[in-house]
This record gives C-alpha cells, sequence and structure tokens, in this order.
C-alpha cells in the first residue's frame, strides 16, 4: 500500500484519534469530489498510540465502507492505521 499522506495522531486519547481521523477523511473525499485531487484513489496512514483507538477508528472505517489494515509501527504502542479511499466509494461521510 503505497501512503499518499501520513498523519500523527499521537498523545491523543479516545475519542479525538476516531473524530480526527474522520474529518481528515471527509476533508479528502471533499477534495477528490471537487476536482481539487484528481486521483481515484488515495492513501492515507494514521499514527495513534492509545490502544483503544486500535480498535474504535477500524471499526468505524468499516462501518463506512473504506479499505484499512492496521498494522504494528515503531516501538512497542504506536500503531499505523492505513486506509485506502475510493473515489468510486464516495457516499458524503
Amino acid at each position: 500500500m503505497v501512503i499518499s499522506k501520513e498523519f500523527g495522531f499521537q498523545g491523543q486519547i479516545c475519542p479525538y484519534p476516531m473524530v480526527n481521523t474522520m474529518k481528515t477523511i471527509k476533508e479528502y473525499y471533499e477534495k477528490m469530489k471537487s476536482g481539487e485531487i484528481a486521483d481515484e484513489e488515495v492513501r492515507l496512514a494514521f499514527l495513534v498510540d492509545h490502544m483503544p483507538a486500535v480498535d474504535s477508528v477500524p471499526e468505524e472505517i468499516e462501518k463506512r465502507g473504506h479499505g484499512f489494515r492496521v498494522m504494528k509501527a515503531k516501538g512497542k504502542s504506536l500503531w499505523r492505521i492505513d486506509i485506502q479511499l475510493l473515489k468510486s466509494k464516495m457516499k458524503g461521510d
């Protein structure tokens, strides 16, 4: 998965990693819809260090139909959540 952009949400506790992730996804979909981003697919990565976010963020992403994967990142308590946004799946999140 080639990442277009990476965001660091380290130090944030729930619900902020999930809220900020969904806000970022919405911003990227708006840019895709307006043509500011012409790509049909955008891949974003979010770094989190709050263990509950490792469950809550992917759960919300899955509800909205986005592709994702969770990976252990550098260090013992840092995870990277990779998200695939497809223009064809935009539904006004």
